[in-house]
């Protein structure tokens, strides 16, 4: 059997540590190369990387300073020997047959293999399918495109979003494909740099085979950090970056001319735009004048990638009332109406208790 790297970013994750590692060094399949990099942690995690390393020979680790998964990740890339490689994050874990099972899915004919998971969820256990079925996608990737852009397009109905394709987790790499294209991690983005990447990884593989089948399991408990404050004040700046990001590896792989494919683009970028209005720019807890607030609103509009967006995008394609308002008001350049309109919203939101 080819040999296996499995690279694993490791910041402050000493709750967790011991059982993603436990059922990194449990698989099925026994060829294996552990990269761990150690991305400044302050807890012991570092020292627990160590004492796993100074057991099992397989095992490498690098300690550095904190920059990022992205760069912890694309540094275990530029370290890794294997045929094939695959990531787990730190906090999760992986069946004992993940590796064997995805290397099995792939090494015919795919250069990438995917798989579905499970989530935990505070107290909730529950499978996350991302499509209707395991399928062999060759020439015809729309579908694929559709959900890592989209991550409610093809998947089955469910009541909430976990996980999506688009995660760096739950696949299996060829080496070569990889190097082939030159692929590694944005390291100027802070949040869907996984997404960016498996896109132009999906584009450039001959084929992408996923299994239907949950082997790797995602926790979501620990990620409350994305529901606080800082985050919502910094959500402008993350979500900016990653619609331009994306703009660019679309256009790059010429799917933009993908009508299907740009029109989801389109779709959540026009969702993100309202997020970011309502969330950050717009919200009522931040005090500025209102020309200050239709400045933000036409810069916001303005950049190259929402200025595309909100051009192409069709009113008639969102069910909210609101958000079709909101992109005919930006369609229009309506900037300080809708300032005004929205505040007048929150007023009488707050008069109806809601």
């Amino acid at each position: 059997m080819d040999l296996i790297t499995v690279i694993v970013p490791v910041y402050n994750a000493e709750t967790h540590l011991a059982a993603c590692l436990d059922g990194i060094l449990s698989q099925t399949c026994e060829n294996l190369e552990v990269i761990l990099i150690d991305d400044g942690s302050k807890d012991k995690s570092g020292e627990m990387c160590d004492r796993y390393a100074e057991k099992d020979g397989r095992i490498k680790v690098v300690h550095k300073q904190n920059g990022g998964v992205s760069a912890a990740r694309n540094d275990g890339l530029a370290l890794s020997r294997g045929e094939w490689i695959t990531f787990v994050d730190s906090d999760d874990y992986i069946a004992c047959d993940f590796i064997e099972k995805l290397y099995n899915a792939s090494k015919d004919k795919a250069e990438i293999s995917a798989c579905c998971c499970k989530v935990r969820f505070d107290d909730m256990e529950f499978e996350e399918h991302f499509f209707e079925g395991s399928k062999l996608f060759e020439r015809d990737k729309s579908e694929l495109y559709l959900q890592t852009i989209r991550e409610d397009r093809c998947r089955p109905k469910q009541e909430a979003y976990y996980a999506s394709i688009g995660i760096a987790w739950g696949k299996l790499y060829r080496r070569e494909l990889l190097e082939r294209i030159k692929l590694g991690f944005d390291t100027e983005l802070s949040q869907m740099e996984d997404t960016i990447f498996n896109l132009r990884a999906f584009f450039h593989a001959s084929a992408v085979n996923y299994i239907d089948e949950a082997l790797y399991y995602y926790r979501q408990s620990h990620r409350t950090e994305l529901k606080s404050a800082r985050y919502w004040e910094s959500f402008d700046a993350i979500y900016g970056r990653v619609s331009e990001k994306m703009l660019d590896a679309l256009e790059e792989l010429s799917l933009t001319e993908d009508r299907e494919v740009f029109g989801a683009y389109c779709e959540e970028s026009i969702f993100r735009i309202a997020d970011t209005l309502k969330k950050c720019l717009l919200n009522t807890e931040r005090k500025a004048l209102l020309c200050e607030k239709r400045n933000s609103v036409r810069e916001l509009a303005l950049r190259r990638a929402n200025r595309l967006v909100i051009k192409t995008a069709s009113p008639s394609a969102f069910k909210s009332i609101k958000i079709r308002a909101m992109l005919l008001l930006l369609k229009l350049r309506l900037y300080m109406p809708a300032v005004i309109i929205y505040g007048l919203q929150q007023k009488l939101k707050g008069r109806g208790g809601g």
